[in-house]
């Protein structure tokens, strides 16, 4: 295949991982790894949900609190504010529109996009658990739970970022119909003999993150150096 393939496809991204100044202090959270590396093979789309649902930069931080057993998004040091409706909705909205994304890069410990690293605190800001995900974290998941998503500290990893890239790859492959255009010595073919066997997308994309999860990182790079070629 082509190169110049990988910029048809489309990665979410928090926005503040740009460098964006949209956190709830004003700043950004520039990230080397998204804007130098990933920027170079990707389109980038970025999204912060807590500032399109309409909150203020700057803002009083939130966290997630549960509260007579209901999920809330409340003030950290004001109680009294309340924006679980105002994410929630965004939320349900937003992600029903990204369907034509291939991968999303998301921002670790945020009561809005952190994945598997969010903590609930009770009402008094005890910490009831950890490894939760933010409200339009857990909704990207629940919408679209096969697609690829990270946190971008785990991208600074070397194995972790191209492993990431190819399962975005693989999911715009399939989820697009593409078809594998490879010389017959190239090895691609062999290299997924049992993919065309599956008979529905999900189940495509399940056995090939399956297969991709085994895989050492020289064993990834050959077949990125084998679809890129």
């Amino acid at each position: 295949m082509a190169r110049n393939f990988l910029h048809q496809i489309t990665l979410g991204i928090s926005r503040c991982l740009l460098g964006d100044l949209v956190r709830y202090d004003g700043a950004g959270k520039y990230s080397v790894v998204c804007c130098n590396r990933l920027s170079k093979h990707f389109q980038l789309l970025p999204i912060c949900p807590e500032v399109e649902a309409g909150l203020a930069i700057p803002r009083p931080p939130v966290e997630l609190v549960e509260n007579a057993g209901e999920l809330r998004v409340i003030g950290r040091d004001n109680k009294t504010i309340d924006v679980t409706q105002a994410l929630t909705t965004f939320s349900q909205d937003k992600v029903a529109s990204l369907d034509h994304l291939s991968g999303f890069v998301l921002t670790p410990s945020s009561p809005s996009c952190g994945l598997h690293s969010v903590s609930i605190r009770s009402r008094d800001g005890h910490i009831l658990s950890e490894n939760n995900s933010g409200l339009f974290a857990k909704a990207l998941v629940e919408h679209f739970p096969l697609l690829p998503v990270i946190e971008e500290p785990k991208l600074v990893d070397v194995y972790q970022y191209e492993l990431f890239k190819l399962k975005v790859m693989m999911y715009d492959y399939i989820q697009h119909n593409r078809q594998f255009i490879a010389q017959s010595n190239s090895g691609l073919i062999d290299l997924l003999p049992k993919m065309n066997h599956e008979t529905t997308k999900e189940s495509k994309i399940i056995f090939v993150n399956r297969w991709l999860d085994t895989m050492g990182y020289d064993e990834l790079v050959k077949i990125l150096n084998l679809i890129t070629s």
